[in-house]
């Protein structure tokens, strides 16, 4: 009886092991194409950060170089420090 229990409890202990010791295979290497097709999904990838990054930098420098370009605005008081209209 005992033999028979600890059979089912060794059984059981091997079917639990299985998923998890299936979880460790490596996925099989990719064919060639697939190769391929996995370089050019990444090259475009790339390319379309570089290309968000350069846009972002010129919109910064098109904002900056307009900043420059526009005299400095008037001050709203008189530089003498007093407001108008204050009773003096």
């Amino acid at each position: 009886m005992r033999a028979v229990l600890r059979a089912c409890m060794a059984a059981a202990g091997l079917v639990a092991a299985l998923p998890a010791a299936a979880q460790g295979l490596a996925v099989p290497p990719a064919n060639r194409a697939e190769s391929q097709v996995n370089a050019i999904n990444r090259a475009i990838t790339a390319d379309q950060q570089n290309r968000a990054a350069a846009q972002q930098n010129q919109f910064e420098v098109n904002a900056l170089r307009n900043q420059l370009s526009r005299p400095p605005a008037p001050p709203l008081f008189p530089s003498y420090g007093v407001a108008p209209g204050l009773g003096r």
